[in-house]
């Protein structure tokens, strides 16, 4: 495995901007090459026939032929923006209409200037077009396919069950799918390594009429190594992370394909591969030099494009990384519950008075937290809680020693019921804890509370006491164990045409939903209501509710806000995340060992 180039990343891929005015021409960022390509199912499977074996005339003679394409200035003019009308100007560039009325329609130099600007804000806006392959096309035919093979059968079949038939194939037509070409080494290798063509997977695909994972499957096939075409960087269109070519000896033994590597994680690489004393590097490189799979790099800002090193962090596992976002996420409820960051007309700012605000001490107690009392634990604590004093003043109850002898013992209500302590046996001690709602105490979940079987539970609860037990089974309210909001039981006149009373995990509703629903359907007037209610009742399933405070179970009317749909809702959290290198940058957020909190000074 090959050591790295003390050279700076940046430094070894900077752009040639002269090249724009060659064949190359505009150039285009390669997708294709990033990652290894999923071999397609293709019809039918090729095989060389004879191996290529070298002319006997030389180099110089094959470069000097007059069939051989090499571009000359007239052809440059005719394929690249000099002088083209307004219309093929439009078929090469993506740009708005505003820089296409800036556009110099009588000079040439100028044209190309702009171009260049162009190129240099926004390369991806750039594309070689159909007449561009075209012209391709047309000089791939023009080589003298002679000099370079003179033997061009390959072996094929229509699929794995059928025999293999011997095909000829013809240079000189285009590649297609009776004249499939990519099957031959000696063609796909003089295309692909062409450096005055420059085609990447994806441009010789579109020549050749198939999937781009086909030329890299037939490449690998060949052994034809990737080559370096492009400027070395691009940028995910979702993400928004930029991804760097890597250096030749580059060889990260986890993946695949290492040609290409996002820039946070190279850059540090880098840095680790510099430190080996630190206890990080030791943890978290494989041979000192590649970053491990499960390690994750974070953006401290919350910028994917900001690949500073004083921004990045580097977690160990995915759940630390988790838990950092988590810390994150905690923080920002801290800082809008104190009005530090405040929520208008579905946007997130910081407060105009954040500095008399951050003087006063931060009161961070959530508002209306909902007990899940599924948990019995809570529901031990909660009934310990009780004032039992005032529900009995007597709390003695009888037990046999054996079928001949009694005795009498003191329980004690703010305890746990257990052998030693048996609740159960005490009449108002059931009965208070079986008719409060909120604890739904089922048979079952009774003997679970008291330590005993749920027939013994039914037994002390209907034989012994003669209590009504639960007429209705189940919640009525439930909280979702994932990520703690709250789903209600929807009443029998609910007929929402979204719901499924039929399947019994479509009776619930979430329970903020249910509320903005109820509230819309109040008041008509509003224009949210007529947009995101359906027959003027029912909320519709694009439509997003959101809570203010990110307090997944603090469902208060002013808490909530509704939006039209998915993508209004992920702009306004975007808008909060946006914050992040402001609130960084006041000191109002902090991040330390890889977790995020605000000043202590303001800290409750």
């Amino acid at each position: 495995m090959g050591e790295y180039n003390d050279k700076d990343l940046f430094e070894e891929q900077k752009v040639d901007e002269s090249k724009l005015n060659e064949i190359e021409g505009i150039k285009e960022f390669e997708s294709d090459n990033n990652f290894e390509p999923k071999d397609e199912e293709e019809e039918g499977d090729t095989e060389i026939i004879n191996n290529f074996e070298p002319n006997n005339e030389s180099e110089n003679d094959f470069k000097n032929n007059t069939d051989y394409f090499k571009p000359n200035d007239e052809m440059i003019n005719k394929i690249f923006l000099t002088k083209e009308t307004d219309e093929k100007l439009d078929h090469r560039i993506h740009v708005s209409k505003i820089e296409k009325k800036n556009c110099n329609k009588n000079s040439g130099n100028n044209e190309n200037e702009k171009l260049k600007k162009i190129y240099n804000e926004n390369p991806k806006r750039i594309f070689k077009d159909n007449d561009f392959l075209l012209k391709i096309k047309e000089h791939i035919k023009k080589i003298n396919w002679k000099y370079i093979s003179n033997n061009w059968t390959i072996k094929t079949r229509i699929n794995q069950y059928s025999e293999y038939k011997e095909k000829v194939l013809d240079p000189f037509k285009d590649c297609s799918n009776d004249n499939p070409l990519y099957r031959h080494k000696r063609w796909l290798e003089t295309i692909y390594n062409n450096k005055e063509f420059k085609l990447n997977d994806r441009l010789l695909s579109q020549i050749c009429n198939v999937n781009p994972s086909v030329i890299g499957k037939w490449r690998k096939k060949y052994n034809i190594p990737t080559q370096p075409w492009g400027e070395g960087e691009w940028i995910h269109n979702r993400s928004g992370r930029k991804y760097v070519r890597t250096p030749i000896n580059y060889n990260h033994p986890e993946l695949k394909n290492s040609d290409y590597r996002l820039e946070h994680i190279y850059i540090m690489e880098k840095h680790l591969r510099k430190h080996p004393e630190l206890k990080i590097s030791k943890k978290v490189l494989i041979d000192g030099k590649y970053l491990k799979m499960g390690c994750e790099i974070h953006h401290i800002n919350q910028n994917p494009q900001d690949n500073r090193l004083k921004n990045l962090w580097v977690y160990e596992t995915k759940k630390k990384h988790a838990n950092g976002e988590l810390s994150l996420r905690s923080a920002l409820k801290d800082l809008i519950s104190t009005n530090l960051v405040e929520f208008k007309k579905g946007r997130y700012s910081i407060n105009k008075d954040f500095k008399k605000l951050s003087d006063k001490p931060f009161n961070t107690k959530e508002k209306n937290q909902f007990v899940n009392y599924q948990e019995l634990n809570l529901v031990k604590d909660e009934i310990k809680k009780l004032d039992w004093n005032k529900i009995s003043n007597n709390w003695n109850v009888k037990i046999k020693k054996n079928q001949f002898e009694e005795t009498t013992i003191t329980v004690n209500p703010y305890k746990n019921c257990s052998e030693q302590n048996p609740l159960y046996r005490h009449k108002l001690w059931i009965q208070t804890i079986i008719k409060n709602e909120k604890f739904n105490l089922t048979d079952s979940r009774l003997g679970e509370l008291c330590g005993i079987s749920k027939d013994k539970a039914r037994y002390w609860r209907e034989r012994v006491h003669e209590i009504e037990g639960k007429k209705t089974w189940g919640y009525d309210r439930i909280v979702d164990k994932s990520d703690g909001r709250i789903w209600v039981k929807v009443p029998k006149n609910y007929e929402n045409p979204i719901v499924n009373k039929e399947d019994n995990h479509r009776k619930f509703m979430l329970e903020h939903r249910y509320i903005m629903e109820t509230y819309l359907r109040n008041h008509p007037e509003l224009n949210i209501s007529r947009k995101c209610l359906k027959d003027g009742k029912y909320l519709k399933s694009e439509s997003q509710v959101h809570h203010i405070n990110l307090n997944f179970q603090d469902n208060r009317i002013e808490n909530l806000w509704v939006f039209e749909n998915v993508k209004e809702h992920k702009k306004a959290t975007r808008s909060l995340y946006n914050l992040v290198e402001n609130l960084l940058s006041r000191k109002l957020l902090l991040f330390d060992n890889g977790k995020y909190y605000i000043k202590k000074s303001n800290s409750h």
